[in-house]
């Protein structure tokens, strides 16, 4: 294994921090997805939610993102005013709300779905052009750079 001379180290450290904030720049930044209204990240990845789970409730979108029913319910709220999702009693268990896109929030979840597939398409144009070995010692280093950044988190 090569030791790197600190120089190198602080170059990737750098650079990785300037992509870290590249990414946090754009999840900060509210977007239409092909809409008339403005949807956060947080607002998106609920859509993106009821999408992927159809019969949803505020408990399941929790679970799903890790979050807390009452943060699903301030976002359900925006997201019902804005006319993306509606809340309907459940046929099933009439204590029970289940979120449904409506045809604007259906809207939005194809237009993120489509970022995402250019993101992947970009990751993979870029990967094509490495080894299959070259790419396990990247994912390698990614997932040790991710151990790092847990640990950093704890202290």
């Amino acid at each position: 294994m090569i030791k790197l001379k600190n120089e190198n180290s602080n170059k990737i450290s750098y650079r990785l921090l300037n992509i870290a904030m590249e990414i946090g720049e754009i999840e900060a930044k509210a977007r239409y997805y092909g809409t008339d209204v403005l949807l956060s990240m947080a607002e998106i990845h609920i859509v993106q939610v009821v999408a992927n789970e159809p019969g949803s409730s505020v408990t399941d979108i929790a679970k799903v993102l890790g979050i807390t029913k009452g943060a699903v319910s301030q976002q359900l709220f925006r997201l019902e005013k804005k006319g993306i999702i509606i809340k309907e009693i459940d046929a099933d268990n009439t204590s029970r709300m289940i979120i449904k896109l409506t045809e604007k929030g259906h809207t939005a979840n194809d237009e993120h779905h489509r970022l995402h597939i250019l993101f992947e398409d970009k990751v993979s144009e870029i990967l094509n052009e490495y080894s299959i070995n070259d790419i396990e010692k990247i994912e390698c280093f990614l997932n040790q750079i991710s151990t790092a950044i847990n640990e950093i988190k704890l202290h």
